[in-house]
């Protein structure tokens, strides 16, 4: 191939990648500003009046100090407020209100040098510099950059305080809100898993039990009665077969004969449709240790481990590139692994799949290891963060060198997949046995539910022969 013609395709992939950083700008944000944050000042959830938060340094520095950790949290509090990127000025209950940026923008760059210029001309009639509302909080979010990317410190810390306050979240709603639910719930009103979404910890964990007792309490009454039906069932043909005996007249000894008939009948259906319900409920039971032993050992099931425990897998607890790309292998279907990784829809469906992962498995764990799991979520942002940093970077390199860095990503990933494959059997059967392995399990469990169905049914004639055998 020419040199001019890779120079080409290497010159139109850099330009591709630097267009495609230039749209990933910054969402804009379509709801109203919280009255409550031209308020409070920056770095004081509680409300101590007069405290203001400092510009976080840009120079790189990653100060540890309490100072700069809390205003950088703040940072990110209020980012997640989803305010209006206008000018907090703007607000019809103030008696002059600013005009001229009240038209939500897309990023916030533009309200910062808004204020900073009226702050340096020393404020204006619509921006009076001795209005507290410049110590506000949603005014130094405008003004501040962004925060440097998090060290290992600040992550814990971030971790730690994102998790105690999801529990006090989470206390709250089952304080005031548990009982109506369970009052619903006890009505028929809600089902079970609409009411579990309001406990937490201990209770939660009490109502799974409860529902796992429960069901088990119905299956062993339906077997009871089914034992005691048969029980009965029994005795009344010992008793119609005496009856038969000494019958006193033809008509008498016929009836007799045909309740024993109509009985055993009966007593037969309802053995065979036992019968049949627990050879279902085995072939389900093999069926089942079949389908997880296509992607696991044969010793998994009685290893008492989680699947990732199993394979001694663990999330990266380390900020790189490497990082990224084996959260990628976990977070995006292997179907997808050819589209862009790196893309801001990517990373957006990556985050949200972690997330929903995490407030899964945080409803299963003490409040003490919440921590750990808000520490995963936390690493994998900072390794988007670096992603998306070291890609801007490629709008200020010539044509070869963001195809190296190109280059040295397409290597990382290929590896990263690589290491998913040696590490799990998820790819380890055809296409084929996979769809001959649902059609066997589907058409078993639906068999078995028709088992059930008629096994209720064969109950219901033998409690009937028994009543009419009376």
């Amino acid at each position: 191939m020419p040199y001019s013609t890779r120079s080409n395709g290497r010159l139109r992939n850099a330009q591709l990648l630097q267009v495609e950083h230039g749209r990933d700008t910054e969402p804009d944000s379509s709801g109203p500003i919280n009255p409550s944050l031209s308020v409070l000042p920056l770095n004081s959830p509680e409300g101590n009046t007069g405290s203001t938060t400092p510009t976080p340094s840009r120079n790189g520095d990653t100060s540890n100090s309490d100072n700069d950790t809390d205003s950088d949290f703040d940072y990110y509090r209020l980012a997640k407020k989803a305010v209006k990127k206008v000018c907090p000025f703007f607000d019809t209950s103030r008696e002059n209100p600013c005009a001229s940026h009240s038209t939500p923008r897309v990023r916030k760059d533009a309200i910062k040098r808004h204020l900073e210029n009226i702050k340096r001309a020393g404020g204006d009639g619509q921006h009076p510099i001795g209005d507290p509302l410049w110590d506000s909080p949603i005014v130094n979010y405008m003004l501040v950059l962004r925060p440097s990317r998090f060290d290992d410190k600040k992550r814990k810390a971030g971790s730690r305080s994102s998790a105690q306050r999801y529990y006090k979240k989470r206390k709250h709603i089952q304080e005031t809100q548990a009982e109506p639910m369970k009052t619903l719930y006890i009505e028929g009103k809600i089902v079970p898993d609409d009411y579990k979404k309001y406990l937490i910890r201990n209770k939660r964990r009490e109502f799974i039990m409860e529902l796992k007792v429960k069901a088990q309490i119905e299956k062993d009454l339906r077997l009871e009665n089914e034992g005691k039906l048969r029980v009965e069932i029994e005795k009344k043909l010992q008793e119609l077969h005496v009856q038969r005996q000494a019958g006193r007249g033809t008509e008498e000894s016929e009836h007799a004969s045909a309740s024993i008939i109509a009985l055993e009948a009966a007593q037969k259906d309802l053995k065979e449709t036992r019968s049949t319900v627990e050879a279902y409920r085995e072939v389900l039971s093999t069926q089942a240790s079949n389908v997880v032993q296509i992607f696991a050992n044969d010793d998994f099931l009685l290893a008492g481990l989680t699947f990732l425990e199993y394979h001694c897998f663990s999330w990266p607890s380390s900020v790189s590139a490497d990082s990224f790309y084996q959260f990628a292998t976990m977070l995006t279907p292997s179907s997808q692994w050819e589209n862009r990784i790196r893309s801001p829809s990517s990373l957006r469906h990556m985050k949200k799949e972690l997330h929903d992962y995490i407030q899964a498995e945080k409803d299963n764990v003490d409040e003490s290891d919440t921590s750990s799991l808000e520490a995963i979520m936390a690493v994998f942002n900072s390794c988007c963060d670096l992603i998306r940093s070291e890609e801007s970077k490629t709008e200020k390199m010539s044509a070869d060198g963001a195809q190296h860095w190109l280059d040295e990503q397409d290597a990382l990933w290929e590896a990263a997949k690589q290491a998913y494959h040696r590490t799990f059997k998820f790819n380890a059967c055809s296409p084929l046995q996979l769809v001959r392995m649902i059609d066997t399990f589907a058409d078993t469990w639906r068999a078995q539910k028709n088992a059930e169905l008629e096994n209720e049914e064969a109950m219901q004639t033998a409690q009937e022969k028994a009543g009419q055998a009376l």
